[in-house]
This record gives structure tokens, sequence and C-alpha cells, in this order.
């Protein structure tokens, strides 16, 4: 391997800073290509396991999570098997914002599900904001073990959600982001296109979010629905990589 390869020559963005040091450490010592992937490959199944003890535990103990062999976190909410899809996002002037996480939901019968008959199966009234965060996660370890990792991430918030929660919105997720010492400043959320009949409404968000380190988005009307326009510039965060 050339000796002069620099970590982010390998086009790879680690998930954490641990895996970040794992790798420029195979580097500096002109481990091959393969053998560096493999090393990724390892790391993640410890974030993985690190995730599972530090996040699942505390904030998702009752929904199912797990690690497919071809690499995909898949999790479960009351029999229905959620995946995670990936699109990709432009702003108004076509530039990249990065990816779009969007839900697979599947029915035991193997039929899928739209996100709101999902959120009706909801029961409990805290259970609405705990199954939108756990799937917000579930789109995170999969961005983080795909081919978009290194770019920005858009996590789609449901309306229910904003419903149940009255402030602090954002706190919670970068609570989680902390603990597993990722970049906040590659974080957006992309709020229900409902909002944009409500400044306020919108406004309160914005700053929350953005307090926290989190971009806001919407999805422009009458577009294809990866055009997204950032809300009021959010300066504390930048989900586009520079």
């Amino acid at each position: 391997m050339n000796s002069n390869l620099k970590f982010d020559d390998l086009g790879i963005v680690p998930c954490c800073a641990r895996v970040q040091v794992m790798l420029r450490a195979a580097v500096s010592a002109r481990v091959s290509l393969l053998n560096c992937l493999l090393l990724l490959r390892s790391a993640m199944n410890a974030f993985f396991a690190h995730f599972l003890r530090a996040v699942h535990s505390e904030y998702f103990a009752e929904f199912p999570l797990w690690c497919t062999p071809e690499g995909r976190v898949v999790g479960e909410f009351i029999k229905v098997r959620l995946e995670s899809r990936f699109v990709a996002a432009f702003d108004e002037e076509g530039q990249p914002l990065g990816v779009v996480a969007g839900l697979h939901a599947i029915a035991p019968g193997g039929e899928s599900i739209g996100s709101e008959a999902l959120s009706r199966l909801t029961r409990v009234s805290e259970t609405p904001q705990v199954l939108d965060r756990f799937i917000r996660c579930l789109h995170l370890l999969n961005y983080l073990q795909g081919e978009h990792a290194g770019s920005g991430l858009v996590l789609p918030v449901s309306a229910l959600l904003l419903e149940t929660v009255s402030q602090d919105h954002g706190r919670v997720f970068r609570q989680i982001v902390d603990q597993l010492d990722l970049p906040a400043q590659r974080i957006g959320f992309l709020l229900p296109a409902s909002l944009a009949a409500q400044p306020d409404r919108l406004a309160l968000l914005r700053n929350s979010y953005a307090h926290y380190g989190f971009a806001s988005f919407l999805a422009l009307a009458e577009a294809p629905a990866t055009v997204l326009t950032r809300i009021g510039g959010d300066p504390a965060a930048a989900c586009c990589p520079h």
C-alpha cells in the first residue's frame, strides 16, 4: 500500500472516534485495503455492540434489533419488521444534501405498511415518540454501515412525535449522538410538510433543533420528495458535507 496514503483517501468515514483511530493505525502500518475493510467490518460490529449496551438498553429495550448476515441492521415493533431505505437529497439549486432515510415496514404476512398505519399500532402514550426515535436510530446505524456514510443524513420526524413532545426537540437524540461519539453536524431532520403553513411553530422547532446542533428541512411543495429546503440557515449545523 502507498505509504503516503491518507485515511480519507480510502473513502471511508468512521462512525466514531475509536473506529477512526483503528483505521488510521492500519493505514499507517501499510495494511492492505482488503484488510482495512475487514477491520472496518469488525469495528462496525463492535460499534453495534456498543450501541446495544449504551443506547438500546437505556432507550429501546422493548424493541428487538439485530444485524443480518449481510450487515444490515433490522428492527421490530410488535412483529412488524423495520428496515431502512436511503435516497439522495438535493436543495433547490440541485446541490447535494446527502441522503434522506425512509422506513420500509413489513407486516408478518409479508405486506408493506405505511408509517401512519404503523403509528396507529401504538397503544401506550409514550410509545409513538419512542418508536420514532428508535426508527431514526435504526436509520443512523444503517447509514453508518452503508455506502452513504460521510454524506449528510436527513432523518424524518413524525407529526405524532411533534404532537406528543411539547418542547426541547432534539435533546434526546443529541444525547444518543453524544453517547455514540458521532458528529451531529452531519445530521438533519425532515419535518412534516404540513408545518409549512405554520411559520411560528416551524420557527420554534427549527430553533430547538439548532440549539442541539441539528439542521431542519422541509420538502418543497410541487417538487420531487428528495428536493428539500433548509429552514432558517441553521448556523449551528451543516448537514451537507463541505
